[in-house]
């Protein structure tokens, strides 16, 4: 099935139908808002609707945003929509725009602090995604600041933020004699601000694994998102950020919709010239299974139109499809994959598919031996770090069966 406009093709999901209470929440999330989303929303509100799993949903995808503005009384005045229902999005929505707020203010204070401090600092997702794809704060989730600085400034940015009134929380227990291993296999430091509760995640790389994402441009190419009364926040160059977008949610299975929905707002303003743009970008930094995963799967579940040229440059590989299926299949689920024996696993095997090649492969395979969970469970100096590879596979398999345990006892 596909749906035509002349100009642009929405291909239908692969795998198996979708759950009436997905579609729902993929059609409210779907972005930007136009008569032909307002008609799918509309085509979902069945008689048949759980709406407990609608709801449990929507906190799962973090859309609670989009969500309560597609079913509110403004967009659907003649639609029958449980009063208890529209009072929790309602809610989650507030609570969520309040927070958001605050996340902005804080990251122009942080992007002022960087500035005087002469480090280069871009903003990804957080604020600036939620200005460039949606021109609307407020209704795009956010759980943290993500920064990203050029590793030999990683140590001058962390001085920044802790004169600034935050501490390292992940890894926990971090010591200056770690920081080359952790610039090493790692991908980001975590901090959270005593008084405010607000966590940063401090980037000197896009992704662990050096061979997937290649490394950012200069900071003189980034590009300035205006949030006005004077205030603005860099981030990295359009199709540079979006590439970024795609390796994320690639990396961690594209389990939560708001990843995608990221992705179709951005590609709504797009035209087929710059879509094929940025398919030439991907393929010259060899990340097409991320971006094509990801373009697919925006265009399958919340109907991102895209140029039939450029959907057959997507779908040219194989394994792509394989990996929209498994994604499929993570999104379906009400519960995290963090909360699945072998959720956060197979998650990881996947990851040895984004890209060809045996550096890449050998890259992955050492990262995963060097686990910050496993730094987390057992501190050991820095003499002996060479044993984490050691301790990899017991360390897993004990928390593997510390969480069966837990959902045993959980449900009696």
């Amino acid at each position: 099935m596909s749906l035509e406009d002349g100009r642009r093709v929405w291909h239908s999901p692969a795998g198996p139908a979708l759950p009436p209470e997905l579609r729902l929440v993929a059609a409210c999330a779907a972005w930007p808002p136009n008569p032909a989303s307002a008609a799918r929303v509309r085509a979902c509100l069945v008689p048949s609707l759980d709406w407990d799993r609608v709801l449990q949903l929507v906190r799962r995808h973090r859309v609670a945003g989009l969500v309560n503005r597609a079913l509110s009384p403004a967009a659907m005045p003649d639609v029958d929509v449980p009063a208890e229902v529209r009072a929790a999005l309602s809610g989650q929505a507030t609570v969520m725009a309040r927070r958001n707020l605050q996340l902005a203010a804080e990251s122009v204070r942080i992007h002022r602090l960087m500035a005087a401090a002469g480090i280069d600092a871009a903003f990804l997702k957080g604020t600036a995604l939620a200005k460039l794809a949606y021109d609307n704060i407020g209704l795009r989730h956010s759980k943290d600041i993500d920064l990203l600085v050029a590793p030999a400034a990683l140590e001058a940015a962390l001085a920044v933020l802790v004169a600034a009134g935050y501490r390292v929380s992940q890894p926990a227990g971090l010591h200056s004699a770690q920081m080359p291993w952790l610039k090493r296999f790692g991908l980001h430091v975590g901090l959270l601000h005593a008084d405010s509760g607000i966590e940063v995640e401090l980037h000197w790389r896009g992704a662990e694994n050096p061979h997937l994402m290649p490394d950012p441009p200069p900071p003189t190419a980034w590009m300035a998102v205006s949030l006005g009364n004077g205030a603005s926040l860099r981030t990295l160059p359009r199709n540079d950020l979006f590439l970024y977008l795609c390796i994320h949610g690639a990396r961690h299975g594209w389990f939560r919709m708001k990843w995608l929905v990221d992705l179709a707002a951005l590609t709504a303003s797009m035209d087929e010239a710059e879509l094929l743009r940025l398919v030439d970008q991907a393929r010259d930094q060899g990340v097409m299974r991320p971006l094509s995963q990801g373009l697919l799967l925006a265009s399958s579940l919340l109907a991102a139109p895209l140029p039939a040229p450029v959907v057959g440059a997507l779908s040219a590989d194989p394994v792509v499809g394989l990996l929209v299926r498994a994604a499929g299949a993570a999104l379906r689920t009400l519960e995290e994959p963090y909360d699945l024996p072998f959720g956060l696993t197979w998650i990881r095997l996947g990851n040895y598919l984004l890209k060809t090649g045996w550096r890449f492969r050998l890259a992955q395979l050492v990262n995963d031996a060097m686990s910050q969970d496993d730094w987390e469970a057992i501190p050991l100096p820095t003499s002996l770090m060479f044993l984490y590879p050691i301790l990899r596979l017991p360390l897993w398999a004990g928390r593997k069966v510390g969480l069966w345990a837990r959902r045993l006892a959980a449900h009696g």
